[in-house]
């Protein structure tokens, strides 16, 4: 799969003139490495996304009952966004690796996450300012839902829920520290390899020319 496909997030691509789409499904958990790794195994041995969405269903992995269901299907609509080349590097690769992926894997899949990493986190880490807490989410959540009425709609008990569950993906992922502290992203050779430069935005502390801020 070529870089620019890769660079591309699940959600439909924002014309011009169109107010983006933002999928806001993110909310249903955290980062799921241990669950991401074991569906990527049994990807390699089903050979299709749908198939092992069925068996992890099934398998009571995530419990049962549509919740469940919710959960399974936005994890493998995540993993659906890495290329064959990642998929075998989440399974062989070290924790850090798989971290790196399953991030990149969220912002393809859901926009608004890698807009908050290019704006948000990757602004704030080149200025030096590396705290980051809930009112730089609400911040940043605010200023888009000025311009796009979904997001307006959303409902302060939800937007809270977002905003948890997107700080405990950062720091599963170690994008922040657990004291919420963005962290400079450090990349193996064979993983930033696998890597869009477009992409590279949305790990902090890394540029898309050199490979480092």
């Amino acid at each position: 799969m070529s870089m620019l496909l890769r660079a591309q997030t699940v959600e439909t691509p924002m014309t011009s003139r169109a107010t983006p789409t933002y999928r806001m499904s993110f909310a249903v958990g955290g980062l799921f490495r241990n669950e991401s790794v074991e569906a990527a195994r049994l990807y390699q041995q089903l050979k299709y996304w749908d198939a092992v969405r069925e068996e992890l269903v099934g398998s009571g992995t995530f419990r049962t009952g549509s919740s469940a269901k919710r959960t399974v299907r936005e994890m493998v609509d995540r993993l659906r966004a890495l290329s064959g080349e990642e998929t075998d590097l989440l399974i062989e690769g070290t924790p850090q690796e798989q971290a790196v992926l399953l991030w990149l894997a969220v912002c393809r899949t859901y926009r608004f996450v890698a807009e908050f990493a290019t704006e948000m986190l990757r602004e704030r880490f080149l200025s030096f300012r590396v705290d980051l807490d809930y009112a730089a989410f609400d911040a940043f959540f605010e200023a888009k839902a000025e311009w796009n009425s979904e997001l307006a709609a959303i409902r302060p008990s939800t937007r809270a829920k977002l905003r948890q569950v997107l700080f405990r993906i950062m720091r599963e992922a170690d994008i922040i520290s657990p004291s919420d502290e963005i962290r400079r992203t450090l990349l193996t050779p064979r993983l930033q390899s696998l890597i869009a430069p477009a992409e590279l935005r949305w790990l902090p502390g890394v540029d898309e020319r050199a490979g480092v801020a």
